[in-house]
């Protein structure tokens, strides 16, 4: 009798289907742990999102608490010294002050000589600041009333720029003065901490500034002409800390907030004063400086 043969599927067919079970089973394992590590990492950021709007939040209530007690009289003003006070209450825990901005140079009412002495302070040889100086000068000035100025230089310095124009407006941030040829990078790192562009007077002579001094220091030699704005003589002196009359000059108020999880930020907001108005403060700008990141 002839025996019947019975063929199954070959052994490395068998072998060849565990191994695309394996390989999918890892593959599935690789996707499930991918999500959950996206989803724990989401969940993460959107904690310290939370945390960071949340420090951010009790910081600008502090800044505005400081600001109800700079209005207010008798025992609850606040004066406009840079002291800091402690806030605590159950939702918010703070330091806060209230300053008025002083001690650095403001581009937009500088006079020449000020701006020739702050660059060559800052490494600028003598002609290159004084032409720089005039620059920002044109910069900043109208078109009317650059038209009046000398026309000579005026006309000079324009050929210099080509098919570029000065805006003639004040110069409000860093990236705009950095548009200002002549204005290098390195410059006006050096520069960034010691300029304001909404200061409303010029700095004084008795400042505590190491650099404002070695400014100062730069226009000696024009000391023996009377002061004059547009001459560029040394400004007269002024007190550097006024605290009394703060209704017409530029205030900064700044907050530091600690919170758990590591947050350590201070918010400051620069803000002009508007009396008679139903908003008695302006804010010209609200920054956060993440003290913990550096």
């Amino acid at each position: 009798m002839r025996r019947s043969l019975q063929h199954g599927p070959p052994r490395n067919e068998h072998g060849f289907a565990l191994l695309l079970v394996l390989w999918t089973l890892v593959t599935l394992s690789l996707i499930g742990t991918a999500l959950l590590v996206g989803s724990k990492a989401t969940t993460e950021q959107d904690t310290a999102e939370t945390l960071l709007a949340t420090a951010q939040a009790q910081a600008d209530a502090a800044i505005q608490t400081a600001l109800y007690h700079l209005l207010a009289e008798g025992s609850a003003h606040w004066a406009a010294d840079g002291v800091f006070h402690t806030i605590t209450e159950s939702d918010l825990s703070a330091s806060v002050r209230i300053q008025i901005e002083t001690g650095k140079i403001n581009p937009n009412i500088a006079p020449p000589g000020l701006l020739t002495a702050m660059f060559q302070t800052a490494g600028l040889q003598t002609a290159a600041a004084q032409t720089l100086a005039r620059m920002v000068v044109l910069w900043r000035t109208p078109p009317s009333l650059t038209q009046q100025a000398s026309r000579q230089a005026t006309t000079n310095l324009l050929a210099t720029l080509g098919a570029c124009r000065p805006p003639g407006h004040p110069i409000r941030t860093l990236d705009e003065m950095s548009e200002i040829p002549g204005m290098t990078q390195p410059l006006l790192h050096t520069l960034s901490s010691h300029l304001s562009f909404t200061q409303k007077d010029l700095p004084s002579p008795q400042s505590r500034d190491p650099f404002l001094r070695a400014v100062f220091d730069h226009m000696q030699p024009q000391h023996a002409g009377p002061s004059l704005i547009q001459g560029g003589s040394i400004p007269p002196p002024s007190v550097e800390d006024t605290t009394t009359n703060w209704t017409d000059r530029t205030l900064i108020a700044a907050a530091r907030v600690t919170r758990s999880g590591g947050y350590n930020l201070i918010r400051q907001a620069v803000v002009v004063p508007q009396p008679g108005h139903n908003i008695p403060f302006a804010f010209l700008s609200l920054e956060t400086i993440r003290l913990d990141q550096m």
